[in-house]
């Protein structure tokens, strides 16, 4: 009895010098973990279906940037971009300081758009979609981005020449912009003369001609005329000026599709232009436009048009509606040679051989080649060969072929995709992916790193799949295993990662253990019951149950009322099952409304938000079943906010944040009573989208990702700083999320892949993280202080058991840890010490603070 009373009163001693001592200890970085194996999985690819995709995503991306009548915020975003780089931040005092890391992904490229070639120095220049420019050697390939600092969003084209005795480079946006460089890239100024284009039209080509002259074919809104028209641009000084040479009223020439410009090469004296059912000569000395009506008319509709001139024979060819027409020496002579039913990525996917002149290249998702003029066409690849073959077959999409010469005159082919550059050397019979390594220009929705290990990194991208590594330990760019093919956002999971679930634009997927699985455990097809209003609809875990989901922004098929509902998803017996709520979010008039972000509060679950794409936010406690309709903020009006993100604040049950479109209101909210009412946090931050935001281990720094960069509010300022600093990209930042053992900001961007702000110095204001046994324990506890529940990071074993002690010494707690959140109702408020278990393993202490309920 002695004994035992011994042993309990060392134990009580020892446990009160943890909780007084033990903040003093230092925390181990876990145990490498190897990659694993993968496989690609579900996706679907056609050409009439991928078209119809580009639509819908094209249409919802508008739709989240609500304006009022007259704003641009294209131009909006544009303005302050410009305004940061000649000013920079306006103070740095309170700034939270800290260091930009790249980390990838190395291997897993993204959309290439354009690229030009200079056969005197034998060097490229390659647009990406994120709108950056690479260069390297093509012999020697060295990927290095040019304009980090400046992005040029929407890039159409390139061009680069001598004048007034310097390289110059002028870039065209599909967005109705030019702009050209003389230094190299490094500072860039807008051509003059397309005010039209500049306020809200669209550029479909810019091609070069002799003397430096430049053409540009663009739509936009004429103020005098007050209707849409189609201009043709002129430029005789380096793209400094343009002017005006033709219009075209829509009403009589059609679509915009239905007229295109070609140039066969930067040193040829003439442009052709294809319009209705004639094609012009465009001098580009003088920018005089001739036209003529082909002796046989050509059809009407749809077209790209490409070719060469060997001698004084005009060879040309067109692709109108399918039908593919070649000129036979001249301008107004045409023959039809075939029917190609695929419809062109863009209007760059159209190239063509002067080496043979009968060989024609087209590109749809997939890339086809005649090598008899158009009369028959065979596929170079099927997309789905790239992921056995990414070396030597075409990664799906072909926004871009173009044709080029080396110094000794030998043809060679570049040709763009969704996932990289190719080269070929004998007219698309074989290609060879030049975007294998460090061509860094992957794009990304979703990042969700594994809180038990925060090596394992799990990303959702444009067209490069579900991408996962399992060994962040350097801080550098990483590389990725692309385990499922296709578009991939909304990465969920409330088993700190254990299981995924996802949002693709057609089908949602769960993975059971995303560690190491290479499929899919199941998925569900919505399409088959359900219209969706997001291209990408959002889904998040169930925070207790990590097997079950929440699915929204859809109403059912055939329903005239278009109730914007919860859909809940379970993974069981192998499959997703679901089922409705009756609670209808689209209280819209025109019945265009429908929830866009959903949010459940880490400390009471039983807390949930919800706001929609017109500004409405509501509230419910009782796990989403009745919901309260908040006044939200007296601004101007709910319908001119786009709700993209809910962050629930884990450390306060009462704070919950908002962030949207904020481009005629504040992007930012705040509500300190779980939703009922708000205020505005947006001060410092510009009027622009806020994608998401999230917060740091006690929400004393919030961390925003947006449309113009990466920012941070700090609680003790009450404002928002830029953490752009020069090292890291100016990109669209999608995603982030906060590791709180490694203190670091995890963002993703559309074009420049995962960048990690790591800060330098602790939270203020909060207590110390419990760290004991300094040379094994990587454990941690979150949301600490707790209410109903507590969760674990860096545990990766999962044979473990826990024990949770008050500190008078009492056991109050204990079971086998699985990876679900520990239930914390029955403890009593006040100071615990947490210790794990596990095999082979010391075992592991953290203190924590459970909350009053």
């Amino acid at each position: 009895m002695k004994q035992l009373y011994i042993l309990l009163s060392g134990f009580c001693i020892l446990l009160l010098s943890y909780f007084f001592l033990a903040d003093n200890q230092a925390r181990l970085v876990p145990e490498e973990i190897k990659p694993q194996p993968t496989s690609p999985g579900y996706s679907t690819k056609n050409s009439e279906h991928e078209g119809d995709e580009l639509a819908k995503k094209t249409g919802w991306y508008e739709s989240i940037h609500i304006t009022n009548n007259g704003i641009n915020w294209r131009q909006m975003d544009l303005n302050y971009r410009l305004n940061y780089q000649s000013t920079g931040e306006r103070s740095d005092s309170g700034k939270p300081k800290g260091d930009w890391i790249e980390k990838g992904a190395k291997n897993q490229a993204g959309r290439i758009v354009y690229a030009i070639y200079d056969k005197e120095l034998n060097t490229m220049k390659v647009a990406s979609a994120g709108g950056i420019i690479w260069s390297t050697d093509l012999d020697s390939i060295q990927w290095k981005a040019t304009n980090d600092h400046f992005r040029i969003d929407g890039i159409i084209a390139l061009s680069e020449f001598v004048t007034n005795g310097k390289k110059r480079l002028v870039v065209a946006s599909s967005y109705g912009r030019v702009f050209y460089s003389d230094d190299s890239s490094k500072t860039w100024t807008e051509a003059t003369g397309l005010p039209n284009l500049n306020a809200s039209g669209t550029i479909r080509k810019m091609v070069t001609c002799a003397d430096s002259s430049l053409l540009v074919f663009g739509k936009e809104w004429d103020s005098d005329a007050q209707k849409e028209i189609y201009n043709l641009y002129y430029s005789n000084n380096g793209a400094t000026s343009f002017t005006s040479i033709k219009k075209f009223n829509p009403v009589f020439y059609g679509p915009f599709e239905n007229l295109d410009l070609h140039s066969i090469a930067n040193d040829d004296s003439v442009a052709f232009f294809y319009f209705r059912d004639s094609i012009a000569e465009i001098s580009g000395k003088t920018g005089l436009f001739n036209y003529t009506k082909p002796a046989n008319p050509l059809l009407w509709g749809e077209v790209m048009l490409t070719g060469c001139r060997v001698g004084d024979s005009l060879k040309l060819y067109a692709n109108v509606r399918e039908f593919i027409y070649s000129s036979d020496g001249k301008a107004n002579n045409w023959t039809h040679r075939g029917i190609l039913k695929e419809k062109a990525f863009t209007s760059n996917s159209m190239s063509y051989s002067l080496t043979d002149t009968a060989t024609v290249l087209f590109g749809g998702i997939e890339l086809f080649t005649t090598r008899n003029g158009g009369s028959t066409w065979k596929k170079v690849n099927d997309w789905t060969s790239y992921y056995d073959n990414p070396e030597d077959s075409l990664h799906a999409d072909i926004p871009f072929i173009g044709r080029f010469e080396k110094k000794d005159k030998s043809e060679f082919h570049l040709i763009g995709t969704d996932g990289g550059l190719y080269v070929s050397y004998d007219q698309l019979k074989s290609v060879k992916n030049i975007s294998l390594t460090d061509h860094l220009t992957a794009q990304y929705y979703s990042i969700l790193t594994n809180k038990q290990n925060e090596d394992l990194i799990y990303a959702g991208s444009q067209d490069q799949g579900f991408q996962r590594t399992t060994d962040d330990t350097l801080k550098k760019p990483l590389s990725f295993d692309q385990i499922v093919s296709g578009d991939f956002g909304h990465l969920s999971s409330s088993d700190s990662g254990k299981s995924i679930w996802m949002s693709n634009p057609e089908f949602i997927g769960y993975f059971a253990n995303a560690k190491t699985d290479t499929s899919f455990a199941a998925t569900w097809d919505f399409t088959d019951s359900f219209i969706v209003s997001h291209w990408l609809p959002p889904i998040i875990a169930d925070p207790v149950h990590p097997n079950k989901a929440y699915f929204i922004s859809a109403y059912k098929k055939g329903d005239p009322d278009k109730k914007s509902i919860i859909v809940d998803l379970e993974f069981k017996a192998g499959k997703i099952e679901w089922a409705t709520r009756t609670h209808n979010f689209n209280i819209d008039q025109k019945k265009e409304e429908y929830l866009s972000a959903l949010g459940i509060s880490p400390i009471n679950d039983t807390t949930w938000y919800a706001i929609t794409n017109k500004g409405n936010f509501y509230y419910s406690f009782d796990r989403g079943y009745k919901w309260n309709r908040s006044s939200f903020f007296a601004g101007p009006g709910p319908e001119e906010m786009y709700g993209s993100c809910i962050y629930a604040s884990k450390s306060n049950e009462n704070d919950v944040y908002v962030s949207g479109s904020g481009y005629v209101n504040a992007p930012v909210y705040y509500s300190w009573n779980k939703g009922r009412d708000w205020r505005s946090i947006s001060d410092s931050l510009p009027s622009t989208l806020v994608y998401k935001v999230t917060g740091n281990e006690n929400d004393s720094i919030l961390f925003a990702a947006t449309e113009v960069g990466p920012f941070a509010y700090t609680k003790t300022d009450n404002r928002w700083f830029s953490l752009s600093d020069g090292s890291n990209p100016d990109q669209v930042y999608w995603d982030v999320e906060y590791l709180p053992r490694k203190r670091l900001a995890r963002f993703v961007t559309y074009g420049r892949g995962i960048w990690d702000y790591e800060l330098k110095e602790k939270p203020k204001d909060t207590t110390d993280v419990v760290e004991h046994h300094a040379e094994k324990n990587s454990l941690f506890l979150f949301p600490n202080p707790c209410n109903h529940q507590i969760m674990i990071s860096g545990v990766d074993n999962e044979n473990t058991t826990y024990r949770v002690y008050s500190i008078r010494g009492e056991l109050v707690l204990s079971g086998i840890y699985n990876s679900a959140p520990i239930n914390t109702r029955g403890l009593k408020p006040g100071n615990y010490l947490f210790i794990l278990y596990s095999d082979g393993d010391s075992p592991q202490m953290e203190r924590f603070i459970k909350l009053g309920e």
